[in-house]
């Protein structure tokens, strides 16, 4: 989303009280927070108190960042915020985090693998260059959103079999995850395939309603490829891109 519109909507949630606390930097009173379940900070995420979140790290259930600062100058603060909360058994039961936007967020394999009950996973436009390989283990993760990342790291997915909506980086292979393991996939958007096999991998996918890929036009245009999409009898939207091999990309801008 442009800059001026995430501005413009971000202000707007917040007047509307879509969270139910908004916390500004100039403040130095600490509200009643026992019953806070969403919680939203933005404008300068190292400012905030962290006492504030003593108040607030039992009863968590989503957490989203909005801090334009951060989408457009390296920062580790994201990061350290969170290590920070969850080393005070913060985000116990945090089911949400989006960090849509919050360039280069730091998250380890150990924070996020203490995200147990976390269904909704949004690090699209972060930019980071790898994904934590705990993420694969989250027994309970829906969502997953990397899309215009770098991600190029494989990521085993065995254990997270609630997985049902995947965005990647277009030129995310067929190795970044475990497609095999993914059954219950509904959405799975953004993969580049660069062969039959790896287009195969997707007949087991049966329950998909949504597919976006990215590939070869010789590659779509065959019978076997026509064949793998008819057995996915579940599918509603299909599209396909085809992006010509003299076109040289490394990073998932696209």
């Amino acid at each position: 989303m442009p800059g001026v519109l995430y501005d413009f909507f971000s202000s707007k949630a917040e007047a509307a009280g879509f969270f139910n606390r908004q916390f500004h930097t100039s403040s130095n009173k600490i509200p009643e927070l026992a019953a806070v379940r969403r919680l939203a900070t933005y404008s300068g995420i190292k400012n905030l108190q962290s006492s504030l979140f003593v108040h607030v790290h039992r009863n968590l259930r989503s957490y989203v960042a909005y801090d334009t600062r951060i989408r457009c100058s390296p920062s580790i603060e994201t990061g350290m915020l969170l290590k920070k909360i969850i080393s005070n058994r913060g985000f116990g039961l945090l089911n949400s985090l989006d960090l849509e936007g919050v360039y280069k967020p730091k998250l380890s394999d150990d924070l996020v693998g203490k995200l147990l009950h976390l269904k909704y996973l949004g690090l699209r436009s972060t930019f980071i260059d790898s994904l934590p390989a705990t993420v694969g283990s989250l027994p309970y993760l829906e969502t997953l959103d990397v899309k215009h990342t770098n991600i190029k790291n494989d990521v085993h997915t065995v254990k997270a079999e609630k997985l049902r909506h995947v965005y990647l980086c277009v030129n995310s292979s067929s190795k970044v995850l475990d497609l095999s393991s993914l059954t219950n996939l509904h959405t799975l958007c953004g993969l580049n395939v660069g062969s039959l096999d790896e287009l195969t991998l997707l007949e087991k996918l049966t329950r998909l309603t949504k597919l976006k890929l990215t590939g070869d036009i010789k590659l779509f245009r065959s019978q076997k490829t026509a064949e793998c999409f008819a057995k996915l009898t579940n599918l509603q939207s299909l599209k396909l891109r085809s992006i010509p091999k003299s076109i040289k990309y490394d990073s998932c801008i696209l």
